[in-house]
């Protein structure tokens, strides 16, 4: 991945939005190289049972025993990880805890598609307090990590939790839908354990794997 300037291990790359060809394609030429693979509802369903470093970003948020049904199908599938709402319950907490050692457990608590302003309207709070309450929830619950914006890492400089920053774009790209992001070497520096990156790096490379 000669148009890198990291560590292609600290990059997970975004399959969202491909068909399954392409799904399949990207990730058999990509396998080797990067740290992982970040796939949602319908691009899940193309990979292989046991395909690894799979992220399965399904955000769960629902009742205990949907979100432990689907964590449970996911740890026979062998996923590696798997996004879970931060604003679930206290009990949706507790019932995650005994899977922690069998799946890492990633936090979401405020989308790159949000503006600064989002907080106000869904808490009425601003978004350190969002931060506060997921970053307490997420420790004691034996999270592995929390995915966030680049520009809300200075929210866990306190705290071991990985950081997963999706938002991340190169200099010369358009933002498209996100609203608040930054470039893989700033997130980096500023303390991003891995960034997560789809269109930037699929523009750049699929001709090498597109089938």
């Amino acid at each position: 991945m000669d148009y890198l300037t990291f560590d292609p291990k600290k990059l997970i790359i975004s399959m969202d939005g491909m068909n399954m060809a392409t799904t399949v394609a990207c990730y058999q030429h990509f396998k080797d190289t990067v740290g992982g693979f970040k796939v949602n509802h319908v691009s899940f369903n193309h990979l292989h049972t046991g395909s690894p470093n799979i992220m399965v970003d399904y955000k769960l948020y629902d009742i205990p025993n949907t979100v432990t049904d689907v964590v449970n199908y996911l740890i026979t599938m062998k996923a590696d990880s798997v996004t879970i709402n931060t604003n679930n319950s206290q009990s949706v907490f507790e019932a995650l805890a005994p899977y922690a050692d069998k799946i890492k457990l990633l936090g979401v608590t405020y989308l790159t598609s949000w503006t600064h302003n989002e907080s106000y309207w869904i808490h009425n709070k601003g978004i350190g307090y969002m931060f506060e309450r997921s970053i307490d929830l997420m420790s004691r619950y034996g999270f592995y990590g929390a995915i966030c914006s680049p520009l809300d890492l200075h929210y866990f400089k306190d705290s071991n939790l990985k950081r997963l920053c999706p938002g991340v774009r190169f200099e010369d790209d358009m933002a498209g839908d996100q609203k608040r992001f930054a470039t893989p070497n700033r997130a980096l520096d500023d303390g991003a354990d891995y960034v997560i990156m789809g269109r930037p790096i699929i523009n750049r490379y699929k001709k090498e794997f597109q089938p």
